[in-house]
């Protein structure tokens, strides 16, 4: 998210970064990993920390179309709430495949489908 977080930027190209950014598919995620403990998600004390990274990183995808928006970058009938959870959601899901299949590429082609998605968001795309 740091690396792609230069307002100079439109807001798809930001995004995209985000999306292609360096990742470890074969890791996974910390923060997904967390969420998998019944202890941390039914915990007051430690749900937290999870929710908040996740919200932060939601917020700010939100934040960067609808700053697309705005200028006309983007189609007006974009929702940058719900375009930003499939985001995520393409992101957590890509580690889970790749995890499963033991194949960073599973990661990979998901990124590849959201960023083709992305492009029917450019304004004066049908």
């Amino acid at each position: 998210m740091e690396a792609a977080d230069d307002p100079t930027r439109p807001a798809l190209i930001r995004v995209r970064a985000f999306l292609e950014g360096v990742r470890d598919p074969l890791r996974g995620c910390r923060i997904g990993r967390l969420v998998q403990d019944t202890e941390v998600v039914e915990g007051d004390g430690l749900r937290g920390s999870p929710t908040a990274t996740s919200g932060g990183l939601e917020d700010w995808v939100a934040d960067v179309l609808e700053t697309g928006r705005a200028p006309g970058e983007l189609r007006p009938d974009t929702d940058p709430r719900a375009t930003t959870a499939m985001l995520v959601a393409v992101v957590q899901g890509g580690f889970v495949l790749a995890r499963a299949r033991q194949d960073p590429e599973a990661q990979r082609a998901a990124i590849r489908g959201a960023v083709a998605l992305l492009g029917a968001l450019r304004a004066g795309e049908q």
